[in-house]
């Protein structure tokens, strides 16, 4: 930032790091970086995103047909659902890096209000599935969650809601993301249904 802020504000290119630099060679190596990061990201999610909605599935949160194996021990529909997922959204939004943005900011939020809730029923003795025991602390499991979930629940009054779920067309003006809204109706509703009425369906 201290190096050349404005080339950070102002650049277009995908790997923006690399425009601070005006030196070529420097501009590659950070390029170049940028995609073994990506790489590692991609190759490790490739494992361990299949095994935790196999997990998932092992505790009942997913239908069971995540946790069939193949004979050399894949979870085989549990990576296949992964992959299509992974497929199908940058393909949604057509490779645009903005769009995908915003479901990723919006999962950041569910999980902050998920989680602090989470917290205070384990304190409190409500969580409807058997927990490990643990030291409980009324500042560490209460205080503290709470403050957390105003602080969420503010950022999302003050979040950007219209401009986050429009686009820019051509002829300039901005224009209403109906893949960003479809994408968030199916993903956080349309699907968690579903998955609740299976699961339901497989423990009846």
């Amino acid at each position: 930032m201290h190096i050349n802020p404005d080339a950070l504000i102002k650049s277009k290119r995908v790997v923006v790091l690399a425009t601070i630099f005006t030196n070529p060679y420097l501009q590659k190596i950070v390029v170049i970086g940028a995609l073994v990061s990506m790489f590692g990201i991609n190759v490790a999610a490739s494992f361990h995103t299949p095994r935790v909605l196999e997990a998932m599935a092992k505790e009942g949160q997913v239908p069971a047909i995540f946790t069939k194996r193949t004979s050399a021990d894949l979870p085989l529909p549990a990576f296949l659902c992964t992959a299509i997922i992974a497929i199908l959204i940058p393909l949604t939004f057509n490779y645009n890096l903005g769009g995908i943005l915003i479901i990723s900011s919006i999962s950041r939020f569910i999980q902050f209000l998920v989680v602090p809730v989470g917290v205070i029923t384990y304190f409190m003795g409500k969580s409807k599935e058997k927990t490990l025991d643990a030291k409980k602390n009324f500042a560490t499991d209460v205080i503290i969650p709470i403050i957390a979930l105003a602080l969420s629940i503010l950022l999302l009054i003050k979040f950007n809601w219209v401009g986050q779920f429009s686009i820019k067309g051509a002829d300039g003006l901005l224009h209403t993301n109906t893949k960003a809204i479809a994408s968030m109706i199916t993903g956080y509703v349309i699907l968690p249904l579903i998955i609740y009425f299976t699961v339901k369906s497989d423990k009846n």
